[in-house]
């Protein structure tokens, strides 16, 4: 159920940038149309070149095309690179998409169980102020004694504090996640089992993980190549139409057509070569450190979640301690003849109470690891790896696909 619990967001947008930017460029063919006009004054500054059989306009039009260096060719290599980087980035923005995600369904724990302990802390604050009375009437006539009633107090001031904290948190949680919450209905808490993890499956999924490879590929894709040529050279065609007419009644028109080329005279190859070789060397100790670091995530997630799982069965062993106490103590004060309400002095209910609050807030824990395990595994859930106790006393996994 919490895995259901996603987000609205369903991208930032920046692949779709990227796709609207590639499109453009396929539209880019490096054609310019050029044109001019020059009017001539003369040959120079004296008085005599300034003669209406000197005065002179110059008209040009024509096209040219930039097929290297921004043009259509560099255009199409560019277009190839950006639909590498448009996958990239769909694999990087559905990842922050699942890390925004899986904070939302940690929120959304926290939430539940802070509901639930709401619940176990109004019955703690129904059952104290029910004994109250009691409780002030003895300590005056001396049955209670000062340690007693401050520890009861304690308790009452205690119970005030966590219902103002936990009430304020989920009514902000509420208006938050109120889009999110709408799909969804009560969820029970009650007899929640903890499940043991596959831990051996696990591990070997996650070195078996394609998208750090993906990854790895498409980012290494991206480098630029050295000794590409058409980095190192600009290619311009062009064809113009030229017009020129004088004031003599002189005119001539003519079309030309022509190649310019420009290449960078500074050898830089052996350095930019060393350069390339550095940049893939460094993406793949990346990408084995990326490894390494989500294993040894995964096993510090794993260990933490299997203290828990101990500090929770202590926990429902001493719950059935106190559960004990207070049915040794009913039973004694059954047999017992006499007025003394001591009975009624008890706190094992209030003692039963927070230990059900400790175990909701160690389940608590569980659960955030779990969401927190089930993000570092890209190609699976955490749910094809949980083993369930079924009443046999038998195992069954319960798969998500």
């Amino acid at each position: 159920e919490v895995l259901r619990f996603q987000s609205d967001l369903q991208s930032i947008g920046f692949p779709d940038e990227l796709v609207h930017k590639r499109n453009a460029l396929q539209r880019e063919l490096g054609l310019s149309l050029v044109s001019s006009v020059q009017h001539r004054f003369g040959e120079g500054l004296i008085e005599e070149d300034l003669s209406i059989q000197n005065l002179q306009t110059n008209y040009r039009a024509g096209i040219e095309w930039e097929i290297f260096r921004g043009g259509w060719l560099s255009n199409s290599s560019e277009v190839s690179q950006l639909n590498l980087e448009i996958e990239f980035e769909k694999i990087t923005d559905e990842e922050r998409r699942q890390e925004l995600i899986s904070l939302n369904q940690i929120s959304f724990i926290e939430y539940l169980f802070n509901k639930q302990i709401v619940e176990i802390l109004l019955s703690r604050k129904e059952s104290l102020y029910s004994k109250e009375s009691l409780f002030r009437n003895l300590l005056r006539e001396g049955y209670v004694t000062g340690n007693q009633w401050a520890d009861f107090e304690s308790r009452k001031n205690e119970i005030q504090f966590l219902l103002s904290i936990l009430e304020e948190s989920n009514n902000t949680f509420e208006i938050i996640f109120e889009n999110e919450l709408s799909t969804f209905s009560n969820i029970s808490m009650h007899n929640l089992e903890i499940p043991i993890l596959d831990t051996s499956r696990i591990f070997e999924v996650v070195e078996q993980s394609t998208i750090l490879e993906q990854k790895l590929n498409l980012e290494q894709g991206l480098v630029d190549k050295p000794f590409s040529w058409d980095h190192k050279i600009r290619l311009t065609a062009n064809i113009t139409y030229y017009h020129q007419e004088s004031f003599s009644n002189d005119r001539r028109d003519f079309t030309a057509a022509g190649l310019r080329l420009q290449i960078p005279l500074a050898n830089q190859s052996l350095h930019q070569k060393a350069e390339y070789e550095s940049t893939l060397t460094r993406l793949e100790s990346q990408y084995e450190y990326e490894m390494l670091h989500r294993k040894r995530m995964l096993y510090s997630l794993i260990s933490e979640y299997q203290r828990n799982r101990k500090s929770l069965n202590d926990l429902r062993n001493d719950y059935q301690v106190i559960n004990q106490l207070e049915n040794t103590e009913y039973l004694e004060r059954s047999s017992v003849n006499t007025d003394m309400p001591i009975i009624d002095l008890s706190l094992y209910t209030d003692d039963k109470l927070i230990n059900k609050i400790h175990q909701y807030e160690i389940i608590n824990q569980l659960f955030k690891l779990l969401i927190r395990m089930d993000l570092l595994l890209e190609n699976n859930s955490i749910i094809d790896f949980v083993i369930y106790e079924n009443n046999e006393n038998s195992l069954i996994v319960r798969g998500m696909k």
